[in-house]
């Protein structure tokens, strides 16, 4: 299991402190529901990709004495199995949809080699427009409508960016049983 916190830093800084890192007391297990203070349970890296550079980051683990199932708690600028930060990816897929309404190819391979490649992007707007109709019902159970138009998928990722990629993610994380940009929604 998987839990977004905010550590309140940038990739940067959060690469810098490495474990020391102010990380979070868990007061109960998401398993069990044990109320009881789950341990640290070690560390595990993983990339963090923000304007090219590769940041290799600590995620910190939880075990459960109970139940003795493991718990991860993920940094708020990053989604799970993507190396590339959130605010990356919805940059991408807001200026591919911008390049679409525009009339221009969606997907267009960048001269600066510090962005996803072309298929990347294709595959971030792919999991994006297969997440549409979740973002529609996390909003709507929030009481916030867009107006139904042709480029709902383009006002949606606008009004994410207005929000705040990263709060956005906290508040919407688990909606469902699933997370911005899941693979839940099989066209």
């Amino acid at each position: 299991m998987i839990r977004i916190h905010d550590f309140g830093v940038n990739v940067e800084a959060y690469f810098q402190l490495g474990k020391d890192n102010d990380f979070p007391v868990i007061p109960s297990c998401p398993h069990c529901r044990l109320k009881k203070t789950l341990h640290r349970h070690g560390f595990y890296a993983r990339n963090a990709i923000v304007g090219g550079k590769v940041y290799r980051i600590y995620i910190c683990r939880y075990r459960c004495s109970d139940c003795r199932r493991t718990m991860s708690v993920l940094p708020s600028f990053l989604l799970p199995f993507f190396q590339y930060t959130v605010h990356e990816i919805t940059n991408q897929i807001h200026e591919a949809l911008a390049r679409r309404i525009e009339g221009k190819k969606a997907c267009v391979q960048h001269k600066n080699t510090e962005l996803p490649t072309r298929q990347g992007i294709a595959y971030y707007l792919r999991r994006y427009q297969q997440c549409i109709p979740w973002i529609q019902s996390y909003f709507a159970s929030r009481h916030e409508w867009i107006h139904p138009c042709l480029d709902a998928g383009f006002q949606w990722i606008k009004k994410i960016k207005q929000r705040g990629v990263e709060m956005f993610i906290q508040q919407s994380w688990g909606h469902l049983s699933a997370y911005f940009l899941a693979n839940c929604f099989r066209a």
